[in-house]
C-alpha cells in the first residue's frame, strides 16, 4: 500500500463527485438510515457481490464506478484502510458542507460585484416544526437580472423567539445579520421583499415570475388597474354580487341542494351572526363585502404604499423615443429620486437634472424593442450618464413578488421529509444549494482544495 499523503487523489476525485451527483439530485435515502444518503454506510465496501438489502444510493454508485473502469477507486476500496475509506456520513457531510461553502461564496462575490441588490425573504415551518426563513437575492449581474436562493436561516435560533413573535423590526434585524455572515455587503442594500409586500424601506418586496422577470412600473400599473376594478366591483356591490348568487343557485339545483343562511345563535364569537334569513344578504355582508374591503387594503399596504417613489421612475423610461422632451413634472419627479435615493447620487441636483436633458437626447437615437428598465439600463453608458444609470440599475433591481422564496420551500419539503427530519441545518443548506444551483461550476479541485486545510489520516493532496 502507499503511504499516507503520497497516494493520488484520483479516488477522491470519484468520492467528491458521487456526493455532488447524489446530493444534487436528491435521491431518496433508503430506511436504513435517514441522517445520510448512505444506508448501511460502515466499513468496506464488497465489490464482488451486490448485497440483498438497500446500502443506499451512495455505496451503489460507488460500486458502479468502481466495477465499470474507475481503477483508482477500485483500489482504494479494495486495499484501503478501514478507518480511512472516507465512505461514512461524517466525511459525505464534509462534503456536502464544502460545497455549500463553495457555491455560497461565488454567489457572494457576484452579489458585491453589482453594487445594488434586494433581499427577498419568506418564512415557512419545516417537518420538524422547526421556522426557517428562506433568504435570497436579485440583482444585476453580466446586464442579466439574477434572483438566486442563498440560504436558510432557523429563525427562533438567532433572536431566541418564535416567528410569531417576531416584529418587523426583529426580522429585518435576522436578515441582515444573516447577509453579512454569509459575507455580502448590506450597504448596497437597495430594497427588501417579504411575503410578496412592497417596500423600499421597512417592509418587503421580491420578484420573479418563472423565468420571465415582471417590470417593477408594469406591475404597478397593472395593480393600479386592478384596483379601479376592484373599486367599481365594491360600489356596485349589489348587483355584483347578486350575479355571483343567481350563478350559484344554478349551480346548487343541478347538484339538488340549495343555500341557506347558518342558524343564529344568542351568542356568537368564531362566525359572523347577522340578524337575517335571507342567504343572499348573509354571504353578501359576511363574505363579499369583507372580502372586497381586504383585498383593497392589501393592495394599497403591499403594492401602493411608495407608488409615488415608484411612479418617479417613469421619468427615467421616455414613453417616445423619438421626440422625447423634459417635462416640469418629469423634473419634479426625477428630483424625488434624488432625494429618496442621495446616497447613490454622487452629483448636485443643477448637475443631475442637467444629465437628465442629456439623457433625453441620447434617448431619441435608441431603437428600444419594448419600455422596459432593463432595456433602457443596457443602452445607458455608465461614464457618460453615471446618475440615471444607477437609478436604472435600482429600478431594474427592485422586484415585484418573492416567488424565489416560495420555490425554495418546494425543495425544502422534497429535501427535510418525515423519513429525514432530524436533518441538520448546515446538511439542509448543502443539500438546498446542490438542488437549486446546479448552473454552478463547482470543481473536484476546488472541493479538495477546502477539505485539505483539516489534517486527516489521509491527506487529501493533489500534488
Amino acid at each position: 500500500m502507499e503511504q499516507a499523503g503520497i497516494r493520488t487523489p484520483h479516488f477522491l476525485v470519484s468520492l467528491s463527485f458521487t456526493v455532488y451527483f447524489t446530493a444534487g439530485r436528491n435521491y431518496k435515502p433508503s430506511n436504513h438510515g435517514k441522517n445520510s444518503l448512505l444506508a448501511q454506510n460502515h466499513g468496506k465496501l464488497n465489490l464482488e457481490i451486490c448485497p440483498v438489502e438497500n446500502e443506499g444510493n451512495f455505496r451503489a454508485l460507488l460500486r458502479f464506478r468502481a466495477n465499470f473502469g474507475d481503477e483508482a477507486l477500485k483500489k482504494h476500496l479494495e486495499i484501503g484502510s478501514k478507518n480511512a475509506l472516507y465512505l461514512s456520513p461524517k466525511t459525505e457531510n464534509e462534503i456536502i458542507l464544502t460545497i455549500n461553502d463553495i457555491m455560497l461564496k461565488k454567489l457572494v462575490e457576484m452579489v458585491n460585484s453589482a453594487k445594488c441588490f434586494t433581499v427577498l425573504a419568506d418564512e415557512t415551518t419545516d417537518i420538524s416544526t422547526q421556522e426557517q426563513a428562506s433568504i435570497g437575492v436579485r440583482y444585476l449581474y453580466n446586464n442579466d437580472i439574477k434572483e438566486d436562493f442563498l440560504q436558510f436561516v432557523p429563525v427562533s435560533d438567532l433572536t431566541g423567539k418564535t416567528v410569531s413573535d417576531l416584529t418587523g423590526k426583529n426580522l429585518a434585524t435576522v436578515i441582515l445579520k444573516s447577509l453579512r455572515e454569509f459575507g455580502i455587503d448590506t450597504k448596497y442594500l437597495r430594497g427588501q421583499g417579504y411575503d410578496g409586500a412592497s417596500a423600499m424601506s421597512g417592509k418587503f418586496n421580491g420578484a420573479q415570475a418563472y423565468h420571465e422577470h415582471i417590470d417593477l412600473l408594469n406591475a404597478m400599473n397593472m395593480v393600479t388597474n386592478l384596483k379601479r376594478t376592484i373599486e367599481k366591483i365594491r360600489t356596485n356591490a349589489e348587483e355584483e354580487f347578486a350575479t355571483i348568487f343567481n350563478a350559484s343557485e344554478t349551480m346548487a339545483e343541478l347538484l339538488s341542494t340549495s343555500i341557506k343562511a347558518p342558524r343564529r345563535t344568542g351568542r356568537q364569537t368564531l362566525r359572523c351572526n347577522l340578524e337575517t334569513d335571507n342567504p343572499q344578504s348573509y354571504f353578501k355582508i359576511s363574505l363579499f363585502l369583507p372580502f372586497l374591503d381586504h383585498f383593497l387594503s392589501e393592495l394599497n399596504s403591499r403594492f401602493l404604499k411608495h407608488q409615488d417613489v415608484l411612479k418617479s421612475f417613469e421619468c427615467l423610461l421616455p414613453t417616445s423615443t423619438s421626440n422625447a422632451e423634459v417635462t416640469r413634472t418629469q423634473e419634479e419627479s426625477f428630483k424625488k429620486l434624488l432625494n429618496f435615493y442621495h446616497e447613490d447620487i454622487q452629483i448636485g441636483d443643477i448637475a443631475a437634472i442637467g444629465e437628465l436633458h442629456m439623457w433625453y437626447e441620447r434617448v431619441k437615437d435608441f431603437k428600444i424593442s419594448s419600455r422596459k428598465a432593463i432595456n433602457f439600463y443596457t443602452a445607458c453608458h455608465q461614464d457618460v450618464f453615471p446618475t440615471i444609470n444607477a437609478l436604472l440599475k435600482i429600478l431594474t433591481t427592485l422586484p415585484v413578488s418573492t416567488s424565489t422564496s416560495e420555490r425554495s420551500f418546494s425543495y425544502l419539503r422534497r429535501l427535510k421529509t418525515y423519513l429525514r427530519n432530524t436533518t441538520g441545518q448546515q446538511r439542509l443548506n448543502g443539500l438546498a444549494m446542490l438542488n437549486t444551483h446546479r448552473e454552478l461550476d463547482i470543481n473536484a479541485a476546488e472541493v479538495l482544495d477546502e477539505l485539505a486545510k483539516t489534517p486527516r489520516r489521509l491527506e487529501f493532496r493533489l500534488s
